[in-house]
């Protein structure tokens, strides 16, 4: 998960098209559980000096002098992105006898609590996020095993992915399909998701129809389907086992109120990403697809 903190007004927030702070970060029990997060100062993004801490620490609600039973210290800052990147260390003793793994009736989640704090020279000692809630989901037990064992790896990452910023397709040649830019999500070969696009969008003119998909790795089963708007009270309706489908834009929009739904169900057999496509059915006219898009997605069993 990326998330952003804010080293004055210690907001810690959702990185992907949401403003408002973190309440609830969600991660699969095991190893390697992956986070990164962008720093900011008066709301710009910035890098630390030399000398500067970092600390993602969850321990059981209520608990603040117990021994933390999730936490990240270790991080590594990447130019290129801006992001200080970690791996959450779990005590898997702990967590396990919380869990009960191994036992004939298991937990199926905890909850932690959970913060994060940010500590430079000169800024006057550790400033602390608000409290969150980090959710730990038993991924691993199904009710066969004789004994529970961990995952060799698996990834925190957010159920709710949206884009910040306005993306436009006015290609020059009509119905040319292109990325909405931001608004993806990642698959692993063999793992099944269901997944639900949720797209505002508006057009240059009332005759600018559209088309709206997806495009992503190879895949042993996709099936999905996408609606969108026509006129005020009309929209057409799509179902598909493939990428880019339907070839043919419709015939008109909305200016403004357009909204494009894609629902499905994915199982790749590459590792990737499932990302949103749109077209515009007039060569140089706009389909704009809005900031506060966003996707939403889940690992099924």
């Amino acid at each position: 998960m990326k998330l952003y903190f804010d080293v004055e007004t210690q907001k810690l927030v959702h990185s992907a098209g949401r403003l408002d702070p973190v309440n609830l970060i969600e991660a699969k029990r095991g190893a390697g559980e992956y986070i990164a997060v962008q720093l900011l100062l008066r709301g710009e993004p910035w890098q630390a000096p030399g000398g500067s801490e970092m600390v993602f620490v969850s321990k059981k609600p209520g608990l603040y002098d117990s021994a933390p039973l999730a936490s990240a210290d270790t991080w590594t800052y990447d130019s290129a992105t801006g992001l200080y990147e970690t791996a959450i260390n779990y005590e898997v003793t702990e967590l396990d006898a919380m869990m009960q793994i191994g036992q004939t009736k298991q937990s199926p989640f905890i909850e932690l609590a959970g913060e994060f704090a940010f500590s430079r020279p000169g800024l006057g000692g550790w400033r602390r996020s608000q409290t969150v809630l980090l959710r730990l989901e038993n991924n691993v037990w199904r009710g066969t095993e004789d004994a529970a064992a961990l995952p060799s790896a698996s990834l925190l990452r957010p159920s709710i992915i949206g884009i910040s910023a306005d993306v436009v397709n006015n290609n020059a040649v009509a119905n040319t399909m292109a990325d909405v830019t931001g608004l993806q999500f990642p698959v692993i070969a063999g793992k099944s998701y269901g997944f639900e696009f949720l797209i505002p969008y508006t057009a240059a003119a009332t005759g600018t129809g559209s088309r709206w998909s997806i495009n992503g790795p190879a895949t042993t089963l996709l099936n999905y389907r996408s609606t969108y708007t026509l006129t005020a009270t009309t929209e057409t309706t799509n179902y598909a086992s493939a990428y880019d489908m339907p070839s043919a834009a419709g015939a008109t929009s909305l200016a403004a109120g357009n909204i494009a739904i894609i629902q499905g169900v994915v199982k790749p057999s590459a590792d990737g990403d499932i990302v949103a496509r749109f077209a515009s059915e007039v060569a140089g006219s706009a389909i704009t697809a809005k900031a506060g898009a966003s996707v939403k997605f889940w690992e099924l069993p």
